[in-house]
């Protein structure tokens, strides 16, 4: 039956043929592709889903760590001050160190003076530094062992 068609038609049959047969495996093989693209896609915006839910919520876990250690700190510092003030002072606790009118100097730029001397100052600043120092170790640790 081959042998009745010409020649000419023969090739031009078996080029359609051919053509016909590498269209087919390229939309074949470019359909595979989407879908690999596609799942591919989905895949990635559900880990971006994911990490922004990470990021949140080691921002607030960052956050709240933050503000416990600010708080812990302020309240140490406001401890620490009372405790070295009222000791310096010769205070009793629940008394207030009464200014004797007349013996206090004025500073220039009119405000209250300082109920401290400097080398009771000095005291105090070193107490206030190493609470500091205390609240940013245990910050850091924190940091360091929360990762």
């Amino acid at each position: 039956m081959l042998n009745l068609i010409p020649a000419p038609y023969r090739i031009l049959i078996s080029c359609v043929l051919l053509l016909l047969l590498y269209f087919c495996g390229y939309a074949m093989g470019w359909k595979h592709e989407h879908d690999t693209m596609v799942t591919f896609q989905a895949q990635v915006k559900q880990q971006a889903v994911d990490q922004l839910t990470h990021t949140k919520q080691v921002e607030a876990d960052h956050q709240t760590l933050l503000e416990n250690t600010k708080n812990d700190y302020e309240k140490r510092l406001a401890d620490v001050n009372d405790y070295w003030t009222k000791r310096l002072l010769h205070t009793p606790t629940d008394s207030k160190p009464v200014p004797v009118p007349g013996t206090t100097p004025i500073r220039p730029d009119g405000a209250a003076p300082d109920p401290l001397p400097d080398t009771d100052k000095l005291i105090v600043d070193c107490a206030a530094t190493t609470v500091q120092l205390e609240a940013l170790q245990t910050w850091v640790m924190t940091e360091i062992l929360q990762k």
